[in-house]
């Protein structure tokens, strides 16, 4: 029997009309009606594609319009979201949430069937299609904010049992005809038992929108869903995406950039400039409010949904209740000092911004606006019925290349476009044919036509065979799906010099593999092909092996996020055991169980020539550690071990780090950050460290090692002579748990990274590593964000520098240092330190006065001031950033023109 079947035998019935227990009614559709009623799964109805298959619009022998979500791959992770999802939906029934149609369950087809929303997404009016018609007024965004709220609330406290969303966010709104919001989208949902306070389980949703302790500790409540949901309002209010970039590899979160807005009262400026000024100012304050309160660090400050919504509509009796009026709210946004935390407002309204390695990003290409009864097809889903573990969701500007061909529809102006850039730069210089394909702006979805028509087609295919004069090829985020990869493929089938090639996000399955028949087994010029973020599932990845037996180019093959499961795995590992090429595989947040850890554990026994082999992210646990550590006992090659985000445990990672120290080469970098390890697992970890005499990089990020356990590691990096950089972060180490890693740092000569953030070590541990660092060590970057070191811990921090000859970054974010701890270290700053490059002390209640003293400081010592300072969401005036940027004017006219990168 199926998982499915298991799942939902015990909720739902087995054929015809259903009922879920409250009486609400659903269908089981046959496949054979929902062939007919999609035209066969015509392309031409195809709304759009993401991680869990496509979706398809389509219209019943009665006239009305449906959306069916198909499963492409299937999976044993893929069929319980599918039967999670038709669980849920079968159990409740508001005007707020999207009602499940019915569902078919026949053979390896799974088919989820819902009411067709014509508006599509809160995220389409924000950021994508719809964005620049203005259609979402004032009081089209309250009524969508209210209502999700409702819907929100219902799953809180009327479900039986009580329901948790876990990805709420724009693309997870869909809007019908009235704009009336439903929230969607149930694959991620847990049923909370009775009595339970919270549950603990492995993170997904989107970044942006996580509660701090769910992104860090995976202990999701109730109250995760009510920190989404004001990230949400925020973005409802301004328009503004939950992570922008402000420059490489600088990030903002709306939070951020709210905070300084809200603490100096200018909530106007918070006001999407689209709407002109039109709002109610009395209602402003009350979002605000609400998405201030929403939006806290702590749970427990969280209103519920119900509250929520009360506040909405204008009823303060919840917020009377929490004595947490909107006055009340924006002073604790104003707050100098919270609760006996060091820093108040923490970059906004939390005290952490959590990173996520495993993202999956890419251009969301959205479906062309349509109020025909036959909507035009999506290039993706993302935004439409549709979410993806870990999404990041990002809309394209508007392309340059629409200015150059305006009014071309369909793929013809989409690659007719490209073609014209691609000849402009063909045609620049001397040569016959240009060094790179970067991202080109034109080259974008196979969108806005249904078909793709015969001149598109013509011209896709031509620009096809101009990729073999191409050496580096990166078409990343366009969107083009299987169609589009085919006819790039037999460009690349005659290329004979491309060596790096990235087709990441693209929307391409098994069967856009199957076009690589003529490009994989004879090409040996690609050195790096790339098809991360894409849903090749098993059946992609077996026939990729297959392909890539006997390919003797490939070295680095980067398969992340592509719903590969354990068969997938194991026909990778058998490739191992077969290509003598391959040097690095990246499997990096897929669905690889046991089976697969177990597999690629016995590939390393005959493997000869894998150096770093990436599996974050996936579900090995302790028995895939056991069995994976058995083949690195016998392996001599292997060089890279990444095996973060896997719940490993304790007894995992003895294992894993027995099969370490057994291994008969050299492994110099291993990752088993977010793994649950404690003290206990610490102690083999140290002992790994003592013993390895290659090991230059350890991650150890996100477990629970706590001062225990920093005492064991604290003794084994006394004996290590080889590691360079080691990431302690996250880990619940304090100050005493600080002072054995000082004590480590006076003896150790080799470590030059130190990553301690999201450790509490307070002042008293910064004035112990601060005393250290001033005479002994080599450490060159230092990042304690999130430490609570406070006004005094800068204090002594400030004074090691003008001793230290070694750190060239610091990074003291979100520590509450305030205008005393920027003043302090602007006295060190006075004192010539000719190693200090980067300094950042973003999230860090930063006002004028600080800003004027560190201004004052970057002028007085001009050559050997500090390249890079980061004063990211602080809260100093226009007066403080002009001068600010005075100074760095100054410094740059010093310096001959050298640039000084100062962020506000």
């Amino acid at each position: 029997m199926s998982v499915f079947a298991k799942f939902f035998c015990c909720v739902g019935g087995a054929g015809g009309d259903g009922y879920d227990k409250k009486g609400n009614t659903w269908r089981i559709f046959s496949l054979k009606e929902l062939h007919a009623a999609t035209n066969n799964f015509n392309y031409d109805n195809k709304l759009g594609e993401g991680g869990f298959g496509s979706v398809y619009w389509g219209q019943l022998w009665d006239g009305s319009q449906i959306a069916v979500k198909r499963l492409k791959v299937w999976s044993t992770k893929a069929e319980m979201e599918f039967a999670v999802e038709v669980e849920i939906l079968g159990r409740v029934r508001h005007k707020n949430l999207l009602s499940l149609r019915g569902y078919c369950a026949e053979g390896q087809e799974r088919l989820i069937v819902y009411d067709y929303m014509s508006n599509l997404s809160l995220l389409s009016h924000l950021h994508g299609q719809y964005a620049g018609e203005s259609l979402l007024d004032w009081r089209k965004r309250m009524n969508i904010a209210i209502g999700s709220a409702e819907g929100l609330s219902y799953l809180h406290h009327h479900a039986t049992p009580h329901i948790i969303h876990r990805d709420v966010k724009a693309s997870n709104v869909l809007l019908d005809s009235n704009f009336n919001a439903q929230v969607a989208d149930f694959g991620f949902a847990k049923l909370i038992p009775e009595g339970a306070t919270h549950v603990t389980t492995r993170v997904k949703g989107t970044l942006g929108y996580l509660a701090p302790e769910y992104a860090m500790w995976g202990k999701v409540s109730e109250s995760c869903d009510v920190y989404s949901f004001g990230i949400l309002l925020l973005e409802l209010i301004s328009g503004k995406k939950p992570i922008e970039k402000l420059g490489p590899g600088i990030k903002r979160t709306i939070v951020e950039w709210a905070a300084p807005l809200v603490f100096h009262g200018k909530l106007n400026e918070l006001v999407d400039p689209r709407l002109n000024g039109r709002f109610e100012d009395k209602e402003l304050r009350r979002v605000v409010k609400v998405a201030t309160m929403c939006a806290q660090n702590t749970p427990e400050n969280r209103p519920t949904m119900v509250e929520v919504v009360e506040m909405l509509k204008g009823e303060d009796n919840a917020a009377n209740n929490r004595d947490m009026k909107l006055d009340t709210a924006l002073r604790h946004v104003r707050a100098s000092k919270r609760r006996g935390s060091s820093n108040a407002v923490n970059g906004g309204f939390n005290s952490r911004i959590v990173k996520i390695n495993a993202e999956l990003s890419g251009k969301n290409d959205y479906p062309p606006s349509s109020r025909s009864s036959r909507p035009r097809r999506s290039t993706q889903a993302k935004e439409y019925y549709f979410t993806q573990e870990s999404e990041t969701a990002t809309s394209a500007a508007r392309p340059f290349s629409q200015e150059l061909v305006p009014g071309i529809l369909g793929i013809g102006a989409v690659l007719g476009v490209g073609f014209v850039i691609f000849k402009m730069l063909k045609n620049r210089g001397s040569g016959t044919s240009v060094g790179a394909l970067s991202t080109l702006p034109g080259i974008g979805g196979i969108g806005g036509e249904k078909k793709l028509r015969r001149e598109s087609a013509a011209k896709l295919n031509e620009f096809s065979r101009e990729l073999r004069t191409f050496r580096e090829v990166d078409l990343s985020g366009k969107s083009f799906g299987d169609e589009g990869f085919i006819f790039l493929a037999e460009g690349l089938a005659f290329n004979g010099s491309a060596e790096s090639v990235d087709f990441s996000a693209n929307g391409i399955t098994a069967e856009g593999i199957k076009a690589l028949t003529q490009v994989i087994p004879t090409n040996t010029f690609m050195k790096t092909f790339n098809l991360s973020g894409n849903n090749i599932g098993d059946e992609g990845a077996q026939i990729l092996a297959t392909l890539l037996e006997n390919n003797q180019g490939i070295q680095k093959l980067q398969l992340n996020s592509n719903n590969i499961g354990d068969e997938g795995a194991k026909a990778l590992a058998e490739l191992l055991k077969k290509n003598s090429h391959i040097t690095t595989l990246e499997l990096n947040n897929n669905s690889i169980d046991y089976g697969g850890f177990a597999a690629f554990g016995d590939a390393l026994i005959a493997n000869k020539t894998l150096r770093s082999l990436y599996l974050n992210g996936n579900y090995g646990g302790a028995l895939g550690a056991a069995a994976f550590a058995k083949g690195l006992e016998e392996n001599k090659t292997l060089r890279e071990v990444h095996l973060h985000g896997n719940q490993i445990g304790n007894e995992g990672v003895r294992t894993l780090m027995g099969g370490l120290m057994s291994h008969r080469g050299k492994v110099t970098s291993v990752d088993i950050g977010n793994n649950s390890i404690g003290p206990q697992g610490a102690f083999h970890i140290a002992e790994f460290i003592k013993k390895s005499k290659s090991l230059m990089w350890l991650n150890v990020y996100m477990n629970d090692i706590g001062d225990q356990g920093a005492e064991k590691i604290g003794e084994a990096l006394k004996r290590t002579k080889t590691l360079s950089t080691i990431d302690l972060g996250g880990n619940n180490i304090g100050p005493i748990g600080t002072s054995h890693i000082a004590n480590a740092i006076k003896e150790n000569v080799s470590i030059t990274t130190l990553e301690f953030s999201y450790n509490p070590i307070g002042p008293d541990g910064a004035k112990v590593l601060s005393d250290t660092l001033k005479f002994h060590g080599n450490i060159e970057t230092l990042k304690l964000g999130w430490c609570q070191i406070g006004v005094k811990g800068a204090e002594h921090f400030a004074d090691c520098l003008q001793y230290n000859s070694t750190i060239s970054t610091l990074d003291l974010r979100a520590n509450g240092l305030g205008d005393d701890g920027a003043t302090a270290f602007a006295r060190s700053l006075r004192v010539v330190n000719e190693t200090l490059t980067t300094l950042d002390l973003g999230f860090n209640e930063i006002r004028d006065k600080g800003a004027f003293a560190l201004a004052q400081a970057l002028k007085a010592n001009g050559e050997a001031a500090v390249s890079t300072l980061n004063l990211t969401s602080n809260f100093f005036t226009k007066y403080g950033q002009v001068a600010l940027t005075e100074a760095k004017d100054h410094v740059s006219e010093m310096n001959d023109g050298k640039e000084v990168n100062i962020y506000f």
